[in-house]
């Protein structure tokens, strides 16, 4: 039973580590294949709400 919560502890630090940028890249710098579709990306600084007068 230890050993299965100390597997879990280690993936899920391996797994904050990854989107963390520990390992020198990030998960959007991954090769992505001509088959799948760009990720979409919204960033809060260039959402701009346009107020009616």
């Amino acid at each position: 039973m230890i050993k299965f919560l100390l597997s879990l502890i280690l993936l899920n630090v391996i797994l904050y580590g990854l989107g963390a940028n520990w390992f020198g890249f990030t998960p959007s710098e991954t090769k992505i294949t001509q088959n799948n579709r760009l990720p979409i990306e919204y960033r809060p600084q260039n959402i701009q709400l346009i107020k009616d007068k």
